[in-house]
């Protein structure tokens, strides 16, 4: 076994350390208490993506997100799911720290071709958004009976 000659490379020990913690402070935006500051950006909804025997169902993590603030759209095989949070500019003076990601968001998924587009079917309940995609007749399994 060799050991990597680390000492070597152009940047290492202490200055390789302020490096990556310069990198992931900006990556990662902290306020100290008091301070006020509200990170406007693009940010990512979890998604969880279930199937069953008729249908796909996704269920994405809105919280916090209007129902009138959330795009639905299914074009040429691809779900997109798009919108917006808003930070309410009124309440920034209460705040001493913030870390909940604001901005608009968007996630988009190709569904495959047995989805039936024309009966897709959507409800939001506790910050969770329900889609549905029933799957066409000919793409759901059946029992073949033997005569």
């Amino acid at each position: 076994m060799t050991r990597w000659p680390h000492e070597q490379l152009p940047i290492h020990g202490p200055t390789l350390n302020r490096v990556l913690e310069d990198f992931f402070r900006r990556a990662t935006p902290q306020a100290e208490v008091g301070e006020e500051e509200v990170v406007q950006s693009t940010w990512t909804p979890a998604v969880d993506v279930k199937e069953t025997d008729d249908s796909l169902q996704l269920y994405v993590e809105l919280p916090g997100v209007n129902k009138g603030e959330i795009d639905i759209s299914l074009e040429n095989n691809v779900l997109t799911v798009g919108g917006e949070r808003h930070f309410e500019e009124h309440e920034r003076e209460s705040y001493r720290r913030v870390e909940r990601a604001y901005g608009k968001f968007s996630r988009s998924f190709r569904v495959p071709r047995d989805v039936d587009g024309n009966k897709v079917t959507a409800a939001y309940t506790d910050g969770i958004l329900r889609l549905e995609l029933p799957k066409v007749e000919a793409a759901k399994p059946r029992q073949i009976e033997i005569v």
